[in-house]
């Protein structure tokens, strides 16, 4: 058998009647577990990225109600933090930020749902 003779054998497979009920069934098939998968993996809440500066306590300060509590369980001398963050540190915040935006963000389900059966009706 020669390529020719072998083209030919390929092309009268794909024109007889169950090659095409059984592309068919596979196309169906796969349109439908997509669309599922993409219905279910919409519903899922978006993962979120999350940082913190996190800061060891200072040598000489006291915590809990050593820290100077006054009558009345308020201290006697609030201490207001006016720290800057580092470049480094506000580069992460960015970071985070654009990424909790991007995993945020979701498409219509019309945005992918017209696409797939259109590929599909067209493939059928």
């Amino acid at each position: 058998m020669n390529f020719g003779e072998r083209l030919r054998a390929i092309d009268r497979l794909q024109k007889s009647r169950l090659f095409k009920l059984i592309a068919t069934a596979v196309v169906i098939f796969a349109t439908i577990s997509g669309l599922v998968t993409y219905s279910v993996l919409h519903k899922v809440e978006a993962p979120r990225v999350e940082y913190e500066v996190q800061e060891a306590p200072k040598a000489g300060e006291a915590t809990g109600s050593a820290a100077g509590d006054a009558v009345g369980g308020a201290k006697a001398n609030p201490v207001v933090e006016n720290r800057v963050p580092t470049a480094e540190e506000s580069n992460a915040q960015m970071a985070v930020r654009a990424i909790n935006s991007i995993l945020s963000r979701k498409a219509e389900t019309t945005h992918f749902i017209v696409p797939v059966i259109g590929a599909a009706c067209f493939t059928i």
